[in-house]
């Protein structure tokens, strides 16, 4: 979802507002909890769901974030034609909002709540979850972010009581299912009573969230032999059964050694050794160089992903970089990572951060901050917490060293702890993370640990902010 604390100034309290009273906010605090609490992200997949509000009539598609282990909450859009502009923008989707905006509701900490709401928790004793289930409700708009009126906050209160029971009734949906009747609820709320009816979308719609509208089916005059291949290949990863795709992915191999799906497939499922993978791998690249010379697939240079036919060659050469990396030939893993960003640079393989990782390690300073700059928008900690360093081994400790480690230090608070060793990783990484969690920083820590101990002086510099700033963070 887009970042309501980068869009847009921060909101007034929600009791400034003379349209929502004291009631009806308890009531939302009380709705949130008990949504929050329920956890229905755990059961319901990415898919929206369709509301149906009375007795205003009002038919929504609200989607429920969690499923990620990153952000959580609602997003509520009054057409379906809204949804769909939010998935095809690449970029920000805040950037094309529709013009009756969205309506949001999201789990942060305090500190991104509104001054006067945090007061109001205090005074009012208004029911929160967690240290990370603070409510912000709010409606985008082209020109900010605004506090929802009490018609458009009674809608968010009767929908998080909803949702939980809606989620209880049904596992994951079966598409036989979808044409069902709704479940009905009745929700009393503060500002009245409301039915709420909930379905799963319907077929067509949802068929539809699968299409990728921006992948470009180019034709290429391909040999048919390699057409056949590329069909086998297509079954191979379609299979359930491992046996049965590394069996259809030789036999595409065999029959055209040019086919870099099948040397994909072998290479992550078949092979015996990074050795091994990686030789599958190179097959891959170079059969995707040869389908490069005799196509026009490179006009999209610098956005090949969106290019169908040209995602098994970018696969095999993000597989021959991991395998290089893991035999200890790290400059030539950067090399083939670095021609991965050239070749698809909104990076939807995620290449940056193995790339930023071996710029660090290599000491290749100025490049990885470039790197950086590329990608100035990155929520992750590896982002502060790296410019930060790397402003510390060009200047020692400075003002604008000082900033750096401030921003991160903000960022997530939790990784000084396990780089100066304060706190012990555990033995089994979270199977999640989120921004700016513990999570995340064990992550983070476990990546770059190295980086800041063989930096001389990096590790008494972070001890030396930590004490002096104990005061202030407490």
């Amino acid at each position: 979802m887009p970042d309501i604390k980068k869009s847009f100034e921060e909101p007034p309290g929600l009791l400034s507002s003379k349209d929502i009273t004291q009631a009806l906010a308890a009531d939302f605090y009380s709705a949130a909890a008990y949504f929050y609490k329920s956890t229905p992200w755990k059961v319901l997949d990415f898919e929206p769901i369709v509301a149906t509000i009375e007795p205003e009539q009002k038919s929504v598609f609200v989607h429920v974030m969690g499923q990620g282990e990153m952000e959580f909450g609602l997003l509520v859009y009054w057409d379906w034609n809204d949804y769909l502009r939010m998935l095809s923008n690449k970029n920000d989707p805040a950037d094309h909002l529709p013009e009756n905006g969205w309506l949001v509701l999201s789990f942060e900490k305090a500190n991104a709540l509104p001054e006067e709401d945090v007061i109001a928790i205090e005074k009012y004793g208004w029911e929160i979850a967690g240290e990370q289930a603070f409510p912000l409700p709010g409606s985008f708009q082209e020109d900010g972010f605004y506090l929802p009126t009490s018609e458009e906050l009674t809608i968010i209160i009767a929908l998080l009581r909803a949702i939980p029971h809606f989620s209880e009734c049904y596992n994951q949906p079966d598409p036989g299912d979808r044409n069902a009747p709704g479940q009905s609820y009745f929700i009393s709320t503060a500002g009245g009573q409301r039915k709420v009816t909930l379905n799963w979308l319907p077929e067509e719609l949802a068929e539809s969230l699968y299409e990728d509208e921006h992948l470009l089916e180019i034709e290429l005059e391909l040999p048919e032999t390699l057409m056949k291949a590329n069909q086998i290949a297509q079954k191979a990863s379609d299979s359930e059964h491992l046996e049965e795709r590394q069996r259809l992915a030789r036999l595409a191999f065999n029959i055209s050694s040019d086919c870099a799906s099948a040397c994909v497939l072998l290479a992550e499922e078949a092979a015996k050794s990074p050795e091994d993978s990686l030789r599958w791998f190179q097959r891959g690249v170079k059969a995707g160089e040869r389908i490069r010379k005799i196509s026009s697939i490179d006009d999209y240079y610098g956005e090949l992903w969106r290019v169908k036919a040209a995602r098994p060659y970018l696969r095999a050469l993000q597989g021959a970089a991991d395998c290089y990396r893991e035999l200890g030939k790290e400059d030539k893993a950067l090399e083939l990572y670095q021609q991965l960003l050239e070749l698809n640079e909104d990076d939807h393989q995620g290449i940056r951060y193995p790339a930023l990782s071996l710029l660090i390690k290599l000491k290749r300073d100025e490049e990885a901050i470039e790197l950086l700059e590329a990608y100035e928008d990155e929520d992750f900690a590896a982002w502060p917490y790296s410019l930060a360093l790397l402003h510390f081994r060009k200047e020692g400790d400075t003002s604008t060293s000082r900033i750096q480690l401030q921003q991160a230090v903000s960022r997530n608070p939790y990784v000084p702890e396990y780089l100066l060793g304060k706190k012990s990783l555990p033995e089994k990484l979270p199977e999640y993370n989120g921004i700016g969690d513990e999570n995340e920083a064990m992550y983070y820590v476990v990546e770059h640990y190295p980086y800041w101990w063989n930096t001389p002086g990096a590790v008494d510099w972070l001890k030396f902010y930590q004490a002096e700033n104990r005061g202030t963070q407490e």
